[in-house]
């Protein structure tokens, strides 16, 4: 008997980790196949993880290329990453993709259940699939803010959210835009021209600002990186990612104490952050 409960419960197990797989993947791939069509680049896709490419199965599919958590118990959603920055319009067209075909995926499986009138085995299929799939329809439909922190302790936003933060910058001029790909190229310097140009025409919202705050750090400008934080945190409040900037603009200039209780600020929200404890490690050698 308690072996038949033990092959039971694995049963169950292995059906919720292949929905759940079935899902996350139909729903990235949502999200790719417009990019693909749309962009000359690659895009990479995970599954199981928000961007951490260790401990994954890569596959490359011509242009498409695949990270797939392989420990089922360390998986957390996924990650579409386009290779080029493409127009607002198509930006926003395919980030909704993702949760259509999560919606999709629900709707199928219930109009099967419906009127198909399946057998108990394929019944038992289509609500496990069926409910993971109106999981991940809600909350990447609904502008709920921060999913997660993705690799390295990076925010990571659910679709609705990053639609939402789409839609505020579609009266933002072509320099713009023209900055965030100069950003793809690393070419710092002319990014953060443009930028500041943007700014003194009166654009002004938080991801501007910390946009042109990363890429004047980026480019070797830390006084005007701090000035810009200093106004995100004035008008805005301070994220993860402001207190490891500031503590970057903090090391750049020899600040190390600073820099430390800015990277403090980062653990105390996101135990052992990769990044903030190395930036503490750093400080720490420095002050001998």
């Amino acid at each position: 008997m308690y072996i038949a409960d033990l092959f039971s419960l694995l049963e169950i197990l292995a059906l919720g980790v292949t929905a759940f797989f079935f899902n996350v993947l139909l729903h990235e791939l949502g999200h790719a196949i417009p990019v693909l069509c749309w962009s000359k680049q690659k895009v990479t896709v995970f599954v199981g993880s928000l961007g951490d490419p260790e401990r994954s199965i890569r596959c490359r599919i011509g242009r498409l290329e695949l990270f797939l958590k392989y420990n089922p118990f360390l998986w957390r959603r996924g990650l579409c990453r386009p290779g080029e920055v493409l127009p607002l319009r198509k930006r926003i067209i395919y980030t909704a993709m993702g949760p259509v075909i999560s919606l999709l995926i629900t709707l199928t499986c219930w109009l099967l259940l419906v009127y198909a009138a399946p057998e108990r085995t394929t019944t038992i299929i289509l609500v496990t699939v069926m409910v993971i799939g109106g999981m991940f329809t809600l909350s990447s439909a609904l502008p709920i803010g921060k999913l997660s922190s993705g690799h390295a302790g990076k925010i990571v936003y659910n679709d609705a959210t990053q639609i939402v933060q789409l839609w505020r910058t579609r009266n933002m001029p072509h320099e713009y835009w023209e900055a965030i790909n100069l950003v793809r190229a690393k070419e710092y310097a002319e990014s953060a021209r443009l930028l500041e140009q943007v700014i003194s025409e009166g654009h002004s919202n938080a991801a501007l600002l910390r946009l042109c705050a990363g890429v004047q750090l980026q480019s070797g400008n830390d006084r005007r990186g701090e000035e810009l934080l200093d106004l995100v945190r004035e008008k805005y409040g301070f994220s993860t990612d402001d207190y490891l900037s500031l503590g970057y603009c903090k090391i750049m200039q020899g600040r190390y104490k600073d820099a430390i209780e800015c990277n403090k600020k980062v653990v105390e929200k996101h135990f052992n952050h990769f990044l903030a404890m190395n930036n503490i490690a750093y400080s720490l050698i420095a002050l001998d």
